[in-house]
């Protein structure tokens, strides 16, 4: 099985998740326009991660888990590394399916 692209698959669909989570908070929290909400929201991930932590300071996301899914897909899409082994797909799913499980409710 080609396990790299469940990583790239599942960091893609992390990042939406977070991107969009982050800029329905600022709409509805900061009172932004969808502009200011776009420009924000094209921070990096780290940097959107803390911005969703102090956004929603009680969501119990877990910062090392994205980390590592995307170090692994920064590797992985650069191509320091070729491939990816069946628990780092696991736990790259495992991570979407965490950000999903809590992303959700803001979203819809």
């Amino acid at each position: 099985m080609l396990y790299e692209t469940s990583v790239l698959y599942a960091a893609i669909a992390s990042e939406l998740m977070l991107r969009e989570a982050c800029a329905r908070l600022l709409k509805t929290k900061g009172g932004l326009n969808d502009r200011q909400c776009d420009l924000i929201v094209k921070m990096n991930i780290p940097q959107l991660f803390e911005l969703m932590h102090e956004l929603e300071p009680n969501l119990p996301l877990k910062y090392d888990d994205v980390r590592k899914l995307f170090e692994l897909r920064n590797k992985i899409a650069h191509g320091k590394r070729k491939s990816a082994t069946h628990q780092q797909a696991n736990e790259a799913i495992g991570t979407a399916e965490q950000l999903k499980r809590h992303l959700v409710p803001l979203l819809y």
